[in-house]
């Protein structure tokens, strides 16, 4: 007996359902070897070629969803930085500069790179508010500068798991951006180097543990049976 068109559809339903899940430790179930609908759509954002025609067309159209918002977030990242996001760029170059000039000292270096006083009245509100007067605050130009190499470090995140020595790249195409916009910082200490590994190992490693941080809480909820029929 041929199953009606509602009866396939609901079964259809289910096994799509199913690719959510994974198989409990417990489980008396037995691997089928199917694709999991996550680790699809972990595998197409990240470029992985995979085999389509052994997909359900329902997971070919659940990833167009998934690709259609990675290209509104694109979008945004090039209309630049919020308040949110600027406020936590001028604490974290207030940050690297700091820790960069606990091992150089060089007066016309820390000049260029460091502020007395606050030197964005829209980003600066966060190092301002949690600052006892101990905080370091980045010049104007540093600022500028990290507002440039924004772009650059999302571009880049995307390779983290497949590209070595991302840290490397990232911020040699940041100083060489920086280099073509003429910027003029000193380079009596190559502190412009220093500051910006700085910056861009934290970035990466942020994002790094932000994925693992979101990787870990899914497979939290993805415990059952993988197939729901």
């Amino acid at each position: 007996m041929h199953p009606s068109c509602s009866v396939f559809r609901q079964a259809l339903r289910l096994v799509t359902v199913g690719q959510y899940l994974q198989i409990s430790k417990s489980s008396a179930y037995e691997d089928d070897g199917c694709t999991y609908l996550i680790d699809y759509l972990k595998q197409r954002a990240h470029g992985v070629d995979i085999d389509e025609e052994s997909l359900l067309p329902a997971l070919l159209t659940a990833s167009l969803e998934v690709e259609q918002g990675a290209n509104v977030l694109e979008s945004r990242e090039q209309t630049g930085l919020d308040v949110l996001e600027g406020n936590a760029l001028y604490d974290i170059m207030g940050w690297a500069a700091f820790k960069v000039f606990q091992k150089v000292d060089c007066d016309v270096c820390h000049a260029a790179f460091v502020a007395h006083e606050p030197t964005d009245e829209r980003y600066s509100h966060y190092t301002v508010a949690r600052s006892n007067g101990g905080l370091t605050h980045p010049s104007q130009e540093l600022l500028a500068a990290a507002k440039l190499a924004e772009p650059i470090i999302v571009s880049n995140t995307v390779t983290v798991h497949q590209t070595a020595d991302v840290d490397l790249r990232a911020t040699k195409q940041i100083l060489e951006a920086l280099s073509s916009c003429g910027f003029d910082f000193p380079t009596c200490h190559n502190v412009l180097y220093l500051v910006f590994k700085r910056y861009v190992r934290l970035r990466i490693n942020q994002y790094a543990s932000t994925i693992t941080s979101n990787n870990t809480a899914m497979k939290k909820r993805q415990y059952g049976s993988k197939t729901a029929c």
